[in-house]
């Protein structure tokens, strides 16, 4: 939960940002890095996400926390 508000507040942040770069343009490198553990494995597949897509973002991010979230879990699950 706390991965998936600070990400949804970092691409918020980012959108409303009226920084459009002087002599570089980085656009959709805030929704890659932090969608990276899902984006990235498909972009070495091969499939490269709509990043500038609302609706991907977020199935993005929610796949992000999903696997987060599981990760986690199965790590505390060794200290019980």
């Amino acid at each position: 939960m706390l991965y998936l508000l600070s990400a949804l507040a970092v691409i918020v942040y980012d959108a409303r940002a009226a920084s459009g770069g002087n002599w570089i343009t980085l656009k959709n490198m805030v929704p890659f890095l932090v969608t990276f553990p899902v984006s990235a494995p498909l972009a070495m597949l091969g499939y490269e996400p709509d990043l500038s897509n609302r609706f991907n973002v977020a199935l993005l991010l929610t796949l992000c926390a999903g696997l987060i979230y599981w990760v986690t879990e199965r790590i505390a699950s060794l200290f019980r």
